[in-house]
């Protein structure tokens, strides 16, 4: 198995490597672009968590109640949102695993 890490920053040499043992170089760039994908989701989710621990202390702090339940509510729909996500990267991974495995794998590449 290859560590994402190497693929990501010597793409150039693991497609050679593959098509030296006549494997299909077309799954760098689509493990390349599935990681860029889960990188992106990964960083928006950081940034919906950030808001709502924001929001969270402001709700702690607020004497109006119309206001409070304002926030609430928002941060409900923030927390679905995160949810989907999780939920999404989850059946990618699930997916991605699953076809992976019917294609074969990097196995042969890294000598196990």
């Amino acid at each position: 198995m290859l560590d994402i890490k190497l693929i990501r920053e010597q793409a150039e040499i693991v497609r050679k490597a593959l098509s030296d043992r006549q494997l299909e170089v077309n799954l760098v760039d689509s493990i390349l672009e599935l990681d860029r994908s889960r990188r992106d989701l990964l960083s928006e989710v950081e940034v919906l968590k950030a808001e709502r621990n924001v929001v969270s202390r402001e709700i702690g702090q607020s004497k109006d109640p119309t206001s409070r339940q304002r926030k609430i509510d928002e941060m409900k729909l923030v927390g679905d949102k995160i949810s989907d996500i999780d939920n999404h990267q989850s059946r990618s991974f699930e997916l991605n695993s699953a076809r992976s495995k019917s294609k074969g794998s990097f196995d042969s590449f890294s000598g196990k």
